[in-house]
This record gives structure tokens, C-alpha cells and sequence, in this order.
């Protein structure tokens, strides 16, 4: 798929934990169309404060980013039909 530039792939990832790479590393040979997808009422996990979709469009603007209103980290169980309506909208 790596000859393929116009490859879609959709991933889910907890990457506001940024548990393994930062954002920035893992994201820097990343040259096709990208859709971060957040919840916009993001709840904190201990004492660490939620990285926003504002955070992760800082390092990488070019990327599309939206919030999904009335949902927090498992945006697309609280809403999946939002979330798949994005995804379609970004498809086409």
C-alpha cells in the first residue's frame, strides 16, 4: 500500500496518551489526507490534562481536525453515527 499516496486508512488510536511516541515524531513521514477525530468534553485520566484537537493541529495544521459535541475519550462509542458520518464527509 506504501506506493499508493491516495491509500485511505482508518485507525483508531489512543493518541492524546502519546504513550509510545510523541504526536509529532509519529507523525512526521505522514503525507496523506488525515482526519483526527475528538471528543469535545475529553475527560482527564489522572492528573494529566487531555491533549485538544487545538494541540495536535499546532504540530501538524495541515491535518483536518474536528470535535464531536457530547463526547468524551471513546468518541466513537458515544457516538458512532457522528463519527461515521465525519469519516464519509472526509472520504469524499
Amino acid at each position: 500500500m506504501r506506493s499508493n499516496i491516495k491509500q485511505r486508512f482508518i485507525t483508531l488510536a489512543f493518541v492524546a496518551g502519546q504513550l509510545y511516541r510523541s504526536f509529532e515524531e509519529s507523525s512526521k513521514n505522514v503525507f496523506i489526507p488525515v482526519l483526527g477525530i475528538f471528543g469535545a468534553d475529553y475527560e482527564f485520566f489522572q492528573d494529566t490534562p487531555p491533549s485538544t484537537a487545538d494541540d495536535f493541529r499546532a504540530i501538524r495544521p495541515q491535518f483536518d481536525y474536528i470535535e464531536i459535541p457530547n463526547s468524551g475519550s471513546s468518541v466513537q462509542r458515544e457516538r458512532p453515527e457522528e463519527v461515521a458520518d465525519e469519516i464519509l464527509i472526509f472520504h469524499e
